[in-house]
């Protein structure tokens, strides 16, 4: 029974001693991940929704290894971390918030993938989940937009934790909020 006891305290003190940040996580990963040399980008301004589909579903520009160097049409400036930063932001913005894309539903911050074979047969979600990845990964943005049960399933992979974290407004069928809230 001591040795156990010993061996519980030892193992908290080893998990204790160890801090990470997340910063120092995701800059280990993009060293593992980010090997390959620079593709660069260029982006007009007025068209950045268009622009970032054509880049990220395009199989053969897309290098998940490849640093992303962007340049926005008529705006020089060098990309040295900021322009791609700005990039990542405002793309995964766009994305998120334009009406002409039904790829999430809900609102404000708390967005569920949009139900319908539309985007995922024309691979929009693929393109949303390379930018996001691409996001991460690059720049270390996140992705303010999803409700905290999709992030809890992308983490884990576990439906019944994820539950855990939805709420009413989470329910995108309105008649069947509305009987969840009676019940409620």
């Amino acid at each position: 029974m001591i040795s156990r006891v010993r061996e519980e305290n030892l193992i908290d003190t080893c998990i204790l001693s160890i801090t990470v940040t997340l910063a120092e996580v995701l800059q280990r990963l993009a060293d593992k991940v980010i090997t390959g040399s620079e593709i660069k980008i260029t982006i007009d301004p007025d068209d950045l929704i268009a622009d970032t589909i054509a880049f990220y579903k395009n199989s053969t520009a897309f290098d998940a290894s490849k640093r992303v160097r962007v340049q926005y049409r008529n705006q020089p400036a060098i990309d040295i971390g900021g322009i791609r930063r700005q990039f990542f932001n405002d793309a995964t913005k766009a994305i998120a918030t334009s009406p002409n894309f039904k790829l999430l539903e809900g609102s404000g911050h708390r967005k569920l993938p949009a139900y319908n074979s539309t985007s995922v047969h024309s691979g929009l979600m693929e393109v949303l989940g390379r930018l996001i990845g691409h996001g991460v990964l690059q720049s270390f943005i996140g992705f303010p937009y999803f409700a905290p049960p999709v992030y809890w399933y992308i983490a884990t992979g576990d439906v019944h934790k994820a539950l855990c974290y939805a709420t009413v407004d989470d329910i995108r069928d309105v008649e069947a909020r509305g009987y969840v809230e009676k019940v409620l």
